[in-house]
């Protein structure tokens, strides 16, 4: 059941309700705020559904392009433009396949074993440096912008497989001409942004 605060319908919060009864007289009531867990799951869902949804495209382009290398094997030209396309496609794969088994992980019990300091300048180069091709494909410029040398305590490769999913996403959703942008915003601690190596924050 969904239920909201004070009658209003801002934030309402999606619970789970258990009853049972206890002798005559007493009935034990459980309520689980499962909120959380369902946004989880419904992005779960989403970077599923889109990732096989991108997944069509590399395939299609990449059988369409070896149909045209063999109609063109005559024309060593060709060939080479239609192999440099087959190879960008290829990337394309190993990226959307990376992203499935990054969530794999990200589910498995020890998905978080790599937890540490990471850089976000290199998180957002590494994610908008994957997705040149496709955005170049869509007609659609990407741009870096926010604060830099902000760190933050993860996984790196999973905070890529995060950010480039963004990214992806935004590419695909928006019009040709249009600029997709990636960036951070570090809230600053005294004089420091974030976590950095060997540092430890007093926390008071």
């Amino acid at each position: 059941m969904r239920i909201t605060r004070g009658g209003l319908s801002l934030d309402p919060r999606l619970v789970s309700a258990r009853a049972s009864a206890i002798g005559s007289r007493f009935v034990l009531l459980i309520i689980r705020d499962v909120t959380e867990q369902e946004r989880l799951d419904q992005m779960r869902r989403d970077f599923v559904a889109n990732t096989s949804h991108e997944l069509k495209t590399p395939v299609g382009a990449v059988s369409l392009l070896a149909e045209a290398i063999e109609s063109a094997a005559d024309d060593p030209a060709q060939v080479r433009i239609f192999a440099a396309r087959i190879s960008a496609e290829a990337g394309r794969l190993g990226q959307l396949t990376g992203r499935i088994m990054s969530l794999s992980r990200l589910q498995a019990e020890d998905g978080l074993t790599k937890v540490g300091p990471v850089a976000i300048d290199e998180v957002i180069a590494a994610s908008i440096e994957a997705h040149v091709v496709q955005a170049d494909s869509a007609g659609v410029d990407l741009a870096r912008g926010g604060d830099r040398g902000v760190w933050v305590r993860g996984d790196a490769q999973i905070l890529i497989e995060a950010v480039g999913n963004l990214i992806a996403n935004a590419i695909v959703y928006s019009p040709r001409g249009s600029r997709v942008g990636g960036g951070a915003r570090g809230r600053r601690r005294g004089r420091d942004r974030g976590v950095r190596p060997g540092h430890r924050h007093r926390r008071g």
